[in-house]
């Protein structure tokens, strides 16, 4: 993320050429609906128009007005409104003059986009041989919009195709957005990737979703939409003997999280066995050059192994568990574990793996989007530890 200072003639900012490494606090647009709703009018008689730019800016929840700070919103829940504290009263706001500051601010964003388009167009020239697809993660959400933007300028449009990922938790603006995109570009491939289930089956059975127990990615986006990949893959090459493997280009940043600032560029295995996650916003991050610490205990570690031991983010402690699945889950399990996994026969319609796994809640909520096709048989603390938490779950609604 750029440095900027804020620009009192738009009423917007100015980027500066110097970044901010690791998690900065970002600034966001604040429209007139978010003003009403918290009241800033009816309680400090602030005017304002109900205009579609933006009005003011944000850093978390400090509003800015033409770079002075002119009001703040602590605490706040589902139900009640923040408090808001030290508000300038009796202000007239008028809208950002957006048009202007993008022109401020476009000879430093050229410069970023054209870094960004070289960036991806490389990444699919080094890897188009690696891979069986690209295709573009679109959620409807900012990041997306841009990710998906930079793609189809910088590559072919036969090249790649574009997944919505329907976890049916979204708004109804996302759908909008969605349709708004496929409008926009509308000689791109679009497709959308859903569970067989819907999120309140999941949340009956699981819980939502939580800092601590983040399934819904991995089973409502993730796993749907290399399901959905594969299903394309087949029917435009239905002859192809080549191993499956794609690519999504997605729109994480590093100043999303501490965890996301960690990320590389391209990485493999990330998010699914059969997937290179490539962020190139991140290309635009300046690595740190601090020591690096454990490295003989990473040189002792079996990392290919241990990659296809965890799910996700998570880690978990090691255990050979067995799994009985359906015979229609083969893929998936060569997928996850790979093409060395053993397979033994129960019946005509199932079969059985004892693999090593990172027994975490991603490991569990993993198991649990694949239904009946599959059951956990052992070892017993296992199963106890997956009954306990759907037990806990469905305690909630009895």
């Amino acid at each position: 993320m750029y440095n900027y200072e804020w620009d009192s003639e738009t009423g917007g900012y100015v980027l500066l050429p110097s970044k901010i490494l690791g998690v900065a606090k970002e600034v966001r647009p604040v429209y007139f609906e978010e003003l009403r709703f918290l009241g800033f009018d009816k309680k400090y008689n602030w005017q304002f128009p109900d205009s579609q730019l933006p009005l003011l800016w944000a850093e978390t929840r400090r509003y800015f007005y033409k770079g002075e700070l002119v009001g703040e919103a602590v605490g706040g829940g589902l139900f009640e409104k923040p408090e808001l504290r030290n508000v300038k009263p009796n202000l007239v706001l008028e809208p950002v003059d957006v048009p202007l500051m993008l022109k401020k601010n476009e000879s430093i964003m050229n410069g970023l986009i054209q870094r960004t388009l070289k960036t991806v167009y490389n990444t699919y020239l080094e890897y188009s041989k690696k891979v069986s697809m690209f295709y573009v993660a679109y959620s409807g959400g900012k990041d997306s919009i841009v990710m998906l933007d930079i793609v189809q300028r910088a590559l072919p449009h036969d090249s790649f195709v574009v997944i919505f990922g329907d976890t049916t938790m979204e708004v109804s603006t996302t759908y909008e957005a969605v349709q708004k995109a496929k409008k926009r570009w509308s000689s791109l491939e679009w497709y959308t990737a859903k569970a067989d289930f819907d999120a309140v089956e999941s949340w009956n059975k699981i819980g939502f979703p939580a800092r601590k127990l983040r399934w819904c990615c991995s089973v409502h986006k993730t796993a749907p939409s290399i399901a959905k990949l594969k299903e394309i893959y087949k029917a435009k090459y239905p002859n192809s003997n080549k191993p499956f493997k794609v690519m999504v280009f997605d729109g994480v940043r590093a100043e999303e999280s501490d965890a996301r600032a960690t990320y590389s560029m391209v990485s493999d295995g990330n998010k699914h066995a059969v997937q290179y996650n490539c962020s190139p916003r991140m290309a635009n991050v300046e690595q740190g050059i601090n020591e690096r610490r454990g490295k003989e205990e990473f040189e002792k570690m079996d990392m290919p192994a241990y990659t296809k031991s965890t799910f996700g983010m998570y880690n978990g402690k090691q255990e050979e568990v067995t799994m009985v699945f359906h015979n229609r889950m083969l893929d998936t399990v060569i997928d996850q574990f790979g093409k060395d996994v053993w397979l033994s026969k129960v019946d005509d319609w199932h079969f059985k793996v004892t693999v090593t796994v990172a027994v975490s809640p991603q490991f569990f909520a993993w198991v649990f989007g694949l239904g009946n096709y599959v059951t956990i048989t052992g070892p017993e603390n296992v199963v106890k530890q997956m009954k306990d938490m759907l037990g806990k779950v469905q305690k909630r609604y009895e």
